[in-house]
């Protein structure tokens, strides 16, 4: 999961133009990632909550395959949130800083209602777009925390203790001493 979390860190951090030639290599580190996240989710798939999380990565990356291998997010909602100074220009086809979005219109969007169609707006949180896929992540991932959270040790199957183990006597031979002593 690390790995996959560093080879995001370039796209993030290194934000490029439209049509520049390390965009190549940073939708190729996005997909990479995508697929090892992906890899880890199958392997635990059995846990409660990782089908969810596993069905919104799918999403997500069809969406950003279908789009040249990023986010696509609408011009007007960068603006509605006041992000405007996060891209180099505000026009089709521009990456936005430190995200994995590029700009597109709707009309221009394949597939845009996986795209980043829902916002919160200020003031009660802060400014963030987000897709379908972005839900059933976050539906997974509380899924997964609340399982681990109402899983208890006393319903965790136990293995008894084995007599071999252990020095100590027991029940029935404690009691044969009490009696006999």
């Amino acid at each position: 999961m690390v790995a996959a979390f560093l080879m995001q860190l370039p796209i993030l951090y290194l934000p490029a133009e439209k049509g520049s030639s390390h965009l190549d290599l940073e939708r190729w580190l996005l997909l990479l990632s995508y697929l090892l996240i992906l890899a880890i989710v199958w392997k635990n798939r059995r846990l409660s909550g990782f089908r969810a999380i596993g069905l919104g990565l799918l999403l997500n990356l069809t969406v950003m395959m279908a789009n040249g291998g990023f986010m696509p997010i609408q011009p007007g909602l960068l603006e509605r949130f006041g992000h405007q100074h996060m891209v180099t220009k505000m026009e089709s086809g521009y990456r936005v800083l430190h995200s994995k979005d590029v700009l597109l219109t709707r009309k221009e969007t394949h597939l845009w209602i996986l795209s980043d169609v829902f916002a919160f707006d200020p003031p009660l949180l802060s400014p963030t777009a987000f897709s379908p896929g972005d839900v059933l992540i976050a539906a997974g991932a509380f899924l997964l925390i609340q399982s681990a959270m109402l899983s208890s040790p006393a319903t965790r199957p136990v293995a008894p203790p084995t007599r071999a183990l252990s020095n100590a006597p027991t029940n029935s031979e404690s009691s044969e001493l009490h009696a006999k002593g």
